[in-house]
């Protein structure tokens, strides 16, 4: 089954396609939220690249947060348009299930943290790895951005169960929640230093808090051949919140 995996909810961006458990091709987005601009030719060229015509994808996978409101907006619309006009089905996959895949299967269990603003911030407790964790080779990557996506032609997506719902609280409030031994990643965790500054958090580069594509490919395919379906009436970003600009026009109205 050859999978489009399309991740727009943080600040890079990345497409990528699969072959069953094999990455053909990832790229990712230059920093900077360029996701309207770069998504639909970085999909082109992958394609292109590896050969693969439109209508040779099986499944389109997307990230549906939380995340970036503009980012998802423009990666779900991409998705839903391709699905339309390819008549091919498409899946959502949450990003803090895409993140969890970053980490070594070494944790027995982890949290990823990340930034929602506002002091609040989006987690969700992951626990051991599953047995059917499995290697993934690529043959073929492209990396725009100097740090993103790259230093390594092997992947390993870890596939974890959530221990929690997700998320959407107060950095003290993660801290209450977590079970003693859970480690902590992600953008929160630097962003919120002073809160968990202490405990166990692994702040190392940021290559392991970036979403990233060949991850919502691989578990999009997870999901559709476990008998997930997602039509593309009911196909929406997961919030947890209203926008920041509904936000704040309310609050400027009080």
């Amino acid at each position: 089954m050859k999978v489009l995996g399309i991740e727009t909810s943080g600040e890079i961006g990345s497409v990528a396609v699969c072959d069953g458990s094999t990455v053909i091709a990832e790229r990712s987005f230059k920093r900077g939220m360029r996701h309207g601009k770069e998504l639909i030719p970085a999909i082109k060229d992958i394609l292109d690249g590896s050969g693969i015509k439109l209508n040779g994808i099986d499944l389109i996978a997307v990230d549906v947060g939380p995340g970036s409101y503009t980012g998802l907006r423009v990666g779900i619309t991409c998705a839903k348009t391709m699905a339309y006009a390819l008549n091919k089905p498409v899946i959502d996959v949450v990003s803090l299930d895409v993140i969890a895949q970053n980490m070594p299967d070494n944790y027995d269990r982890i949290c990823p943290v990340i930034d929602a603003r506002r002091e609040m911030v989006y987690a969700c407790i992951y626990g051991r790895v599953l047995s059917e964790s499995r290697f993934l080779f690529e043959n073929n990557i492209s990396t725009p951005d100097e740090k993103a996506l790259n230093g390594s032609s092997r992947f390993v997506v870890n596939f974890r169960e959530r221990e929690s719902e997700l998320l959407l609280v107060t950095p003290d409030t993660v801290l209450e929640r977590i079970p003693q031994g859970t480690l902590l990643f992600g953008d929160g965790t630097a962003r919120y230093e002073n809160v968990f500054q202490g405990k166990s958090v692994f702040c190392g580069d940021d290559i392991v808090w970036i979403p990233r594509a060949f991850a919502v490919a691989v578990l999009g395919r997870l999901r559709y051949e476990n008998g997930k379906r997602c039509s593309m009436e009911k196909l929406a970003p997961v919030y947890m919140r209203r926008p920041e600009p509904v936000e704040n026009a309310e609050s400027g109205n009080r």
